[in-house]
């Protein structure tokens, strides 16, 4: 067997998102596991896998645990109840699942702690792109959160545009291609490489291979070659996935240039329909241009390009094919006005036009025909495309011959539909069903004409707009209603006489003519509940009654039945008058508190009163009575139904808060007794509402990205770290213009080194912290990668106060300001460096203010070379006399792009506090202290030996941090003395025993460091 030798080297980095938090305990509250401890508790809050994204498929979960240990010996603490909530997704039981959980809402769930002080919970991904911030909560305030993004799947589609899709030699298409998911959302980062294929012109493309941006859109540049041809660009991305675009490329001759052999002498240019409906539906036109040359031959190969002065087109096939045909397709471009649209295909120099008619749209004006002098009618309007379908918000001009006076609720605002009529017409808007109305009152007698008109539409062939046109004939008679007046109110039930009166007009009485009416609630009756028409007496009068059992307007339309005579109409109202019952109602019915001199804390109490038909009763007068200790108020104390029943008062928060449900407002229709049955129907027409008046509640959350920027106007020495705050009520609605206060606080530093990181392949993948701080041989490396040291500011004054600078430097480094007053006390300067490490190493902004979306955006400052620094940072907010803290705690990351050049040492290569592997100690003040070298990398000698069974083979080792070796060989074949090398400065070496031979030959060594995860191998073959 020939020799052959395997040697890697391997250095892993664990990125494992992971937060910590520090609180007080208490004697009198809290968490009864912190009390009984009598110290801080720790939380700490991650994924169990360190993953931190979730594909947003509705499916995917991840798992998220919580410890809680004692801080101040490490105890687990058991039994403790932790409340998980989340921002997005769904939070259900973990795995190991708890025995004791409780699952409050989809956003929320209760979980104890085991034995091990660890609880467990799932969240599982919406369909929706976006951030899921999952917090951790004790009851006794201890909180942490964990951030989860939710990204887009793999990509499962490709579209790819060429923009323009016919260009000229030398000029250039825009290509652009998107790729997404199986639902359709972009996908960012995904490589796209673009090629040419076939290329008959000789184009080139400006860039072969781009990444997706966060829109899923990869863009590049197609420059047109010197030839004529249709050049296919195909994109294509991992999983086989492709998509293509023709750019059709027009040969441009210069003076020293020789013609093209091909002759055109003429285009033609046909249509498949000559009309095109104006509903924008699926149907298009197709658009078919055929090109000949002298002879009459179809000519293939010529790129044609169509345009069109309305519309728009999407062209098929842009070069003319073996039939000399090239196609495009023609659609409204969701236009629906009727006009003309003319197109034109072009080769080369030769050209063809054609029309298209879009049609199908209509206006109509609906209304009596006739109408007396000085009488008003309403007529109604309607804008609907060819499908029937009506055309919301559209400008329609309105002219009335004789001066009319004209009138509309929707009327349009001045200088608002200038496209459409002159200055001096009548200008209203359609609603959201294409429908208008439009009151006309009538100044003479004669023939009226009503013009509407709307979409006007100005094309090469000329101008079109959309008509209607309504003929009202006024008579100069005297027909007017005598009896009731307009708008009287009539009671349910009852009978109310309607007199019409009709006059010529020389004031003579139209006797023995009839009358027909009509009414849009209720009947109308001549005495038989049957009869709609009554004939006039001697005075002109004609009589009949209405009625109706159903509460609501009405309108009475009177018409002579003769043809041109004259009509009228009235409007009355019928009301309910006898109150069976009364609905109460609070918007809101909780509130906060007002201070002292505001009354924004306010509620609308509305009684809606019905009879026992449930029609709506108007005109009753309904009290309001107040029960509150809060210093509340109401006001009015009684208020008169409307034509919807609704009596409405104002409650008035005091400044103080009441019980849940502690304020309680009764209403009653005046002269109602018995308030006190629980049925608000058998207890007559009264109700009572119930609010609460609390501190209101305020929430704050910071967030912030993967993102760090390079701090502008810093000479590239800083780093923004972007971070927002969100402030929501207990409803989760946004608080606009609250005012955030931020700090920013060093918890603790760490000593060590970045050192160069190398994958399996021995390929270096740029640089890793190694931190040296409390360093044990005995733990493994990825186990033991958080060591640091406590600020030495205690009681963080930030003044040497003496025992706090713990490592002696003379500054408060990372947790040396003990009481964080930024001052070194006594006591403090843990490392005896006259300094109290680390030092205020990062500024935040004193406040920021919420914009509309409750939203505030700020940065974290910080020197490149401070990422051996955690800070903890809190967003502190009081709005409505409530207050809320959130607080994040973590290690200043650093710029990728600083880490990832294996050939440039990134900023604060070693640890500004040096590479002490205690806190006690400070090698810039005492050289004795005990440091660790950078990292080399692991190697063991011989890497290939060839032995027999009963052989005995030296080994030795060396590099990694010098420390311990992990040993480990194949399964059989050596015998070791031990699974641990101890590093020996004089030579650290080992024996194996070749005990048996395995079935493949051959038997790999590994020693592995102990704490860094650099490896060797060497192989021991065995003939």
């Amino acid at each position: 067997m020939p020799a052959t030798v395997r040697m890697t080297m391997v250095f892993l980095l664990a990125l494992v998102p992971i937060a910590f938090l520090q609180g007080c305990g208490s004697n009198s509250g809290g968490d009864s596991a912190v009390s009984n401890s009598g110290a801080n508790l720790n939380l700490t809050l991650r994924s169990t896998t360190g993953a931190n994204t979730l594909t947003a498929d509705g499916t995917s979960s991840l798992d998220i645990e919580v410890s809680a240990a004692s801080q101040d010996d490490g105890r687990p603490i058991a039994n403790l109840e932790i409340l998980f909530s989340t921002t997005a997704g769904v939070l259900s039981a973990g795995v190991p699942t708890n025995t004791n959980t409780r699952q409050v809402t989809g956003n929320s769930i209760t979980v104890r702690t085991n034995a091990n002080g660890i609880a467990f919970v799932t969240l599982t991904a919406t369909n929706i792109v976006g951030t899921a911030i999952v917090t951790a909560e004790t009851p006794g305030g201890f909180r942490q959160s964990f951030t989860v993004s939710f990204v887009s799947g793999v990509p499962a589609a490709m579209t790819l545009a060429a923009s323009p899709n016919t260009i000229s030699s030398g000029a250039s298409a825009a290509i652009e291609a998107r790729v997404v998911d199986d639902m359709g959302r972009a996908v960012a980062g995904v490589t796209v490489t673009f090629s040419v294929s076939p290329n008959l012109s000789g184009s080139i493309l400006g860039t072969t291979t781009v990444n997706t941006d966060v829109e899923g859109i990869a863009s590049t540049t197609l420059t047109g070659g010197a030839a004529a041809g249709t050049d296919t660009v195909r994109a294509q991305i991992s999983g086989n996935i492709t998509a293509t675009a023709d750019v059709a490329v027009i040969a441009q001759t210069t003076g020293g240039d020789t013609p093209p052999t091909v002759s055109i002498d003429s285009v033609s240019l046909l249509v498949s329909s000559p009309q095109l409906d104006s509903d924008d539906s699926q149907q298009k036109v197709t658009l078919t241009a055929l090109v000949r040359d002298d002879n009459n031959n179809f000519v293939p190969d010529i790129p044609v390009s169509f345009s069109a002065d309305s519309g728009g087109i999407q062209v098929l096939q842009g070069v003319t094919d073996a039939a000399g045909a090239a196609t495009a397709e023609l659609g409204t471009a969701g236009d629906p006005a009727n006009r003309i649209i003319e197109v034109t295909a072009t080769a080369g120099t030769f050209s063809d036009t054609n029309v298209v008619e879009v049609s199908g749209t209509t206006l109509t004006l609906n209304g009596p025909n006739t109408l007396a002098q000085g009488g008003t009618t309403t007529l109604s309007i309607l804008l609907q495309n060819s499908g029937g379908n009506g055309i919301p918000n559209e400008c329609v001009a309105i002219v009335s011959t004789s001066n009319n006076t004209l009138a509309s609720p929707t009327e349009a605002a001045a200088g608002e539909c200038t496209n459409i009529g002159s200055a001096s017409d009548f200008k209203l808007k359609t609603d959201f069903n294409g429908q208008a109305t439009l009151d006309v009152t009538v100044n003479q007698g004669g023939q009226h004409t009503i013009t509407a008109r709307a979409l006007a539409r100005t094309t090469t062939l000329g101008s079109r707009v959309t008509e209607g046109i309504l003929t009202l004939t006024v008579s100069s008679a005297n027909f007017i209603f005598l009896s009731p007046p307009p708008a009287q109110e009539i009671n349910l039930g009852n009978l109310e006489t309607v007199t019409i009166q009709w006059q010529d007009d020389q004031g003579v009485a139209q006797a023995g003519k009839t009358v027909n009416f009509f009414i849009t609630r209720g009947e109308v009756s001549g005495g038989n509940l049957t009869v709609s028409s009554s004939v006039t007496d001697n005075q002109g009068q004609a009589t009949v009654s209405i009625s109706a059992n159903t509460a609501g307007p009405g309108v009475v339309t009177a018409e002579a039945d003769e043809a041109g005579g004259p009509s009228a109409q009235l409007a009355v109202e019928f009301v309910a008058t006898n109150p069976t019952s009364l609905i109460l109602q609070a918007n809101p019915t909780s509130l906060g508190v007002n201070l002292p001199g505001d009354t924004d804390q306010q509620s609308i109490i509305t009684a809606v009163v019905r009879d026992v038909n449930h029609n709506l009763v108007k005109n009753q007068q309904v009290s309001f009575t107040l029960t509150d200790n809060t210093g509340g108020s109401i006001f009015p104390a009684s208020a008169v139904t409307d034509s919807f029943g609704r009596a409405s008062t104002v409650y008035t928060a005091g400044s103080v808060s009441s019980a849940q449900d502690g304020v309680v407002i009764e209403s009653r229709v005046v002269g109602t007794d018995n308030c006190d049955a629980e049925d608000a129907v058998l207890a007559g027409a009264c109700d009572k509402v119930a609010l609460t008046v609390a501190q209101q509640a305020v929430f704050v959350t910071l967030g912030t990205s993967h993102l760090i920027e390079e701090a502008a106007n810093t000479n590239g020495t800083m780093y923004d770290k972007p971070y927002s705050v969100l402030v929501t009520d207990i409803n989760s609605n946004p608080i606009e213009g609250a005012t955030v206060e931020l700090n920013l606080y060093p918890t603790r530093y760490q000593k060590g080194f970045y050192t160069l990181a190398f994958d399996e392949d021995l390929n270096c993948v740029g640089w890793a912290k190694f931190p040296t701080v409390d360093f044990d041989i005995n733990v493994p490396f990825e186990d033991d990668r958080d060591q640091a040291c406590d600020n030495e500011d205690v009681n963080r004054n930030g003044i040497w106060d003496g025992a706090e600078d713990l490592n002696g430097n003379g500054v408060l480094d990372a947790n040396e300001d003990l009481n964080g007053n930024g001052i070194l006390d006594r006591g403090e300067d843990i490392n005896a460096n006259s300094a109290l490490d680390p030092g205020n190493i990062a500024e935040v902004p004193t406040t920021v203010t919420t914009d509309a979306t409750g939203v505030g955006l700020f940065h974290i400052r910080y020197a490149r070379e401070y990422t051996w620094v955690e800070v903890e940072l809190e967003a502190r907010v009081t709005v409505f006399g409530s207050e809320d803290i959130d607080t994040a705690r973590f290690f200043l990351p650093g710029l990728a792009s600083d880490f990832n050049d294996c050939e440039i040492s990134p900023p604060g290569q070693i640890s500004p506090y040096g590479t002490d592997t205690t806190c006690s100690c400070n090698e810039t003040v005492d050289p004795s202290c005990p440091t660790i070298d950078r990292l080399i990398p692991v190697s063991i000698s011989p890497t290939f030996t060839i032995a027999s069974v009963g052989d005995t083979i030296s080994f030795s080792v060396a590099g990694g941090t010098q420390t311990l070796y992990d040993l480990s060989v194949t399964t059989g074949g050596i015998i070791i003395p031990s699974t641990t090398i101890p590093f020996d400065p004089t030579g650290t070496n080992f024996q194996v025993l070749i005990d048996s031979a395995p079935l493949s030959g051959e038997i790999q060594v590994t020693v592995r460091d102990r704490n860094s995860s650099l490896a060797a191998d060497a192989l021991v073959q065995i003939p």
